[in-house]
């Protein structure tokens, strides 16, 4: 009986404090975090742009739809997860080579924001990318996980799956209309 209570109090105290931690978390976040690449500026940037790959390359996501173009011409998808979850994407701006924007519209775990991507180098063997995150954690259960596990985790994850997918001899070419 005494182990149950004890296990019970631990339980319950885990539980406070991961929602004390939501609570006074705040909603808003900004992040950035720039890498090199042992690639050229074209590779990582059709990697980048390859949203049909996004399956292969990250484990979370299940399957990509495309689902139009914003009135402006760019891409607008939805990333379904393996979790069940699903967010709706789209593209606010595009620069080839140099600047994408992309944002969550909408999004089953309660997360919103854009992400900006932008490209510096000229080399043909090695770039710069760096990563903005502006987003907002409605939940409060996905906003105590993700400020224990740090709130820029999504875009260290990202740029790790980049540098491995840019890297690689095997990647299929896109067009992704550049002269």
């Amino acid at each position: 009986m005494k182990f149950l209570k004890i296990t019970f109090g631990l339980l319950f105290t885990i539980v406070l404090i991961v929602f004390c931690i939501g609570m006074f978390a705040s909603k808003a976040h900004h992040s950035e975090r720039s890498d090199t690449f042992n690639c050229s500026r074209l590779k990582l940037w059709t990697t980048l742009n390859d949203i049909q790959d996004l399956p292969k390359r990250r484990k979370e996501i299940k399957r990509v739809e495309f689902t139009g173009t914003t009135k402006n011409g760019l891409r607008k998808w939805k990333q379904y997860t393996v979790m069940g979850g699903l967010m709706t994407m789209e593209e606010i701006e595009s620069k080839p080579m140099e600047k994408l924007k992309v944002s969550i519209t909408e999004s089953t775990f309660g997360m919103k924001g854009v992400w900006t991507y932008e490209l510096s180098g000229n080399d043909s063997t090695f770039c710069s990318l760096t990563i903005t995150e502006d987003s907002e954690i409605d939940k409060l259960l996905l906003r105590s996980l993700m400020t224990i596990l740090g709130r820029d985790a999504n875009i260290k994850k990202e740029i790790n799956t980049l540098k491995i997918a840019a890297t690689a001899d095997d990647m299929p070419g896109l067009d992704i209309g550049i002269q």
